[in-house]
């Protein structure tokens, strides 16, 4: 089947990088790993990080389809060739055309004078395939190749480089101003559960809390380092409703003596402390720890001050990236002025 004529002048915006169906084939692969890790026998089970796992992996296919993505432009038009993608920003006017090769994927357009590997390398895929755009870009030459230009291959039409800097100083601006308020609220997000939730169950239960008895399900190995792997315990108990609910709770590493693991081994049943609003909210209260803690409100202005601290940081790094970046965009301005 013939290809369609190509109408000229001709204008296409077209994404030559990641796709957006793309990156959503993370979620096969990342399957068998988040259920290895956060499953209920996995190192994360019960974690807060469990949680947020879902979040980190949407977050990522965000980022890749974000920065992967790679918007392009191609004008084929009197006065040239223009091609702008987010690596290149390219110019080549026909009077500096020797001729054009059709490769497999790509069509590399050769310049007079110039040996074969300065040939500037436009990538098919704008019009599907590369014979398709071939076409295009010599029918343009047929016609527009005998008028003389005066550019060269190195220079952009009168304004051009100033539009093109505009646009990708405002291309880069949109990207980091959807994607970094991302990042730095995942960061606050994962600090705020992994250290103050705890400290504000531990607050809550101090407060409100009354004491129970739970028996002892198991104990299993949590989350392991370099040599060594904490213990996770893992008991039920009854909630004034009646309803039997479970909590876990962090006794030690493998290999020390930890007194609630020693308790644990030793006994069926152990003492809790309940959150009398929430019973699902529950810590071990071996020698009534739990009402003699007093570092979970510490922990709390903590967790408050170093995300505090972390979105303070950020500011400060977008703005004087921000600001870089338009001082950078005014000087490319002002030397690409014809």
């Amino acid at each position: 089947m013939a290809d369609k004529p190509i109408e000229l002048p001709l204008w296409v915006r077209k994404n030559l990088g990641v796709k957006p169906w793309q990156p959503i084939m993370i979620c096969p692969a990342a399957l068998p790993f988040i259920g290895e890790i956060a499953g209920p026998t996995g190192p994360l089970s019960a974690h807060p990080m469990t949680l947020i796992a879902p979040l980190l992996i949407g977050i990522s296919m965000v980022a890749l389809y974000v920065f992967g993505r790679n918007p392009s432009e191609l004008t084929i038009d009197q006065t040239g060739v223009t091609y702008v993608s987010r690596r290149s920003r390219l110019f080549v006017a026909w009077a500096d055309v020797d001729r054009i090769t059709t490769l497999e994927v790509n069509v590399r357009v050769e310049l007079k004078g110039r040996p074969e590997k300065e040939g500037v390398m436009i990538p098919g895929a704008f019009l599907k395939r590369a014979a398709t755009l071939s076409g295009a870009l010599r029918a343009g030459f047929a016609r527009w190749g005998g008028q003389a230009s005066g550019q060269t291959h190195s220079q952009l039409p009168p304004g051009a480089r100033r539009d093109l800097a505009a646009q990708g100083s405002r291309r880069f601006r949109k990207i980091f101003m959807t994607t970094y308020p991302i990042t730095v609220g995942v960061v606050v997000i994962v600090v705020a559960a992994s250290l103050g939730l705890p400290a504000l169950n531990d607050s809550r239960i101090k407060a409100h809390g009354v004491r129970a008895q739970a028996t002892v399900v198991r104990i299993y190995s949590g989350a392991c380092g370099r040599s060594v792997c904490r213990r996770r315990l893992e008991y039920a108990y009854k909630a004034s409703d009646g309803r039997t609910l479970y909590g876990f709770s962090d006794i030690g590493s493998e290999g020390d003596t930890n007194a609630d693991y020693v308790y644990a081994r030793t006994h069926s049943t152990l003492p809790i402390a309940i959150d009398a609003a929430n019973p699902s909210i529950s810590d071990l209260n071996i020698g009534d720890s739990a009402f003699r803690n007093e570092t979970s409100g510490f922990m709390l202005i903590i967790t408050g001050l170093l995300c505090l601290a972390i979105v303070a940081s950020s500011s400060l790094i977008a703005f004087f990236l921000l600001r870089t970046l338009r001082k950078a965009e005014r000087v490319t301005l002002t030397k690409s002025r014809p």
